[in-house]
């Protein structure tokens, strides 16, 4: 009588390649899923600084003291203005407006 209890090598081998496919497909789906929530994050959060920046100059806007014209015309122009916080710079310069951030560095 044989015994037919257990498993053949070939069916080991079948099975150990199925398992090695199907562990491949889960660790490639694993590493793309990683990386689209890593480059979401990191839109998320430069959608926010963005926000940010952007709330930070109306309101500084919105609370600047207004300038006032010169009595006589031409005897003076505006063509610098800055605009400075503790951290953001507004500046306008010839009818271009730039945002430049201050990085203070601790030592």
């Amino acid at each position: 009588m044989i015994n037919t209890r257990g498993f053949t090598l070939i069916e080991m081998v079948v099975y150990t390649g199925i398992t090695s496919i199907l562990m491949a497909a889960v660790i490639g789906f694993s590493y793309q899923f990683l990386d689209s929530m890593s480059i979401i994050q990191t839109t998320a959060s430069i959608e926010e600084t963005g926000n940010f920046i952007l709330q930070k100059a109306l309101y500084d806007f919105d609370h600047s003291i207004p300038l006032l014209p010169p009595a006589v015309p031409q005897a003076l122009s505006l063509t610098n203005l800055i605009i400075s916080t503790s951290s953001i710079s507004f500046s306008i310069l010839d009818h271009d407006f730039s945002l430049t951030p201050f990085i203070e560095i601790e030592r």
